[in-house]
């Protein structure tokens, strides 16, 4: 019978971010290491964004500091009947949604870094490269925001456990049995 032999699990590797691929780090056969960087995507709106991230941040800060401020004094000087009890609510409603955008600044930070660090494709596993569907310079799809589930990079296997696939002819199929010897010839040697 004829068949072939595959990997018992292969795994896709399809990147977060989109954009130009920048960098391949593999070529179909090469074994890679657990985390090894095996593509680069185009880092400049993930960077810009991080950029804007951050002073949106620095922005929600001194918000929040200048809010709290105020929120002190008017409790201060509501206490003393200084100023309306419309006026110290004013200043509690301030305060709060400075510190709601101070959590939400936070958040778009993290998100930019999480958004950046996606740029980078790493192994999931060590393993070898038995296909590469892209090429440096084509621009990808990520799984996260694209309806067909992204632009597959390579695909790749832990080769030290495969399996032979093959097709055993219905006459010969009942002479088969469990723990029977086999003699595999591979064609390619």
């Amino acid at each position: 019978a004829s068949g072939t032999v595959e990997a018992i699990s292969s795994i896709e590797i399809k990147s977060k971010a989109s954009g130009e691929i920048l960098y391949l780090g593999a070529e179909i056969g090469d074994y890679i290491e657990k985390g090894q960087v095996l593509a680069r995507i185009d880092q400049r709106t993930p960077k810009n964004n991080l950029e804007q991230a951050s002073a949106d941040l620095d922005v929600a800060k001194v918000r929040l500091q200048n809010a709290e401020s105020q929120f002190l004094r008017s409790e201060t000087l509501h206490k003393e009947g200084s100023i309306s009890d419309k006026a110290f609510e004013d200043a509690q409603e301030s305060f709060s949604s400075a510190k709601s955008q101070y959590v939400r600044s936070n958040v778009y930070l993290e998100n930019a870094k999480i958004a950046l660090d996606d740029t980078l494709v790493r192994s999931p596993i060590s393993g070898t490269i038995i296909s590469r569907a892209a090429e440096v310079g084509q621009v990808i799809t990520s799984p996260t925001s694209a309806v067909g589930g992204g632009t597959l990079l390579m695909e790749m296997a832990d080769l030290n456990q495969v399996r032979v696939r093959a097709l055993i002819d219905e006459i010969d199929i009942g002479k088969i049995t469990i723990g029977q010897e086999v003699t595999l010839k591979v064609s390619a040697y």
